[in-house]
């Protein structure tokens, strides 16, 4: 007697379905596709904020500040004069850069430091009547800037600086030189013809030594320029008053 046994087949391995290798590449390629296409539409559209700031630097401190000099007019029967200073007051330092309600309506830029405090101010000279000061004032070392309707052709912008710096007129002579600018541009950067108006106004003052100077200049500029495929034509304006 024989007897008979069902034949046993071999199993094969589980493996991952590939009868469709184009297909699956196809699907993936349009899902990448629709997720960069989500991302970038993300990251260009920007919702209305009231404020939007970003701040990559801040800090703060005391300024304290003195200064004493002398000095003699030779050929002047001996005259002299003399200069004190002193300053004190907090210091606050800001790198920060931001939009008001939209950056397409407002943005501006924050860069320095700004320093209010009380000064004492005395000039003493045996030729002219001695003269002192004391009272708030503000030093500063900072430049803001605000552009209103950066992506249209007729954006304005809209600058305010102010720079304290030490400047030597000898080896032996030093003053401090305080400049206060403000100013904007308004244009037109389209069409045949693009141009910018612009206008600024700028307050400067010069201690040390026996004498203070003060100076004020206003300018006003005009640049229009065509750019054409055989050459270009410009056209620049500059009136300044001092």
């Amino acid at each position: 007697m024989i007897a008979r046994f069902p034949s046993q087949k071999k199993r094969r391995p589980n493996r991952p379905v590939t009868r469709w290798p184009g297909l699956c590449l196809l699907l993936a390629a349009l899902a990448t596709a629709r997720v960069a296409h989500a991302q970038e539409y993300n990251e260009t559209i920007l919702e209305p904020q009231a404020l939007r700031l970003q701040v990559t630097g801040a800090y703060g401190g005391v300024l304290a500040e003195g200064d004493y000099s002398t000095d003699s007019v030779i050929g002047q029967n001996g005259a002299t004069g003399t200069y004190e200073q002193i300053f004190l007051g907090p210091v606050f330092g800001l790198d920060a850069a931001g939009s008001i309600y939209h950056p397409n309506l407002l943005s501006f830029t924050l860069d320095g430091e700004i320093s209010p405090g009380y000064a004492i101010e005395k000039t003493r000279s045996s030729t002219y009547n001695s003269d002192s000061g004391t009272g708030f004032t503000i030093l500063g070392n900072y430049d803001a800037r605000f552009t209103f309707l950066g992506e249209k052709p007729y954006r304005a912008t809209l600058y305010i600086t102010q720079s304290y710096t030490d400047q030597d007129l000898d080896e032996f002579t030093q003053t401090q030189v305080d400049t206060f600018t403000y100013g904007g541009t308004l244009g037109y950067q389209s069409g045949p013809v693009p141009f910018t108006l612009g206008a600024a106004e700028q307050w400067q003052n010069t201690y040390g030594g026996p004498y203070q100077i003060t100076s004020r200049q206003e300018s006003l500029s005009f640049d229009a320029r065509n750019t054409r495929v055989s050459g270009e034509s410009t056209l620049d304006y500059l009136y300044n008053e001092y």
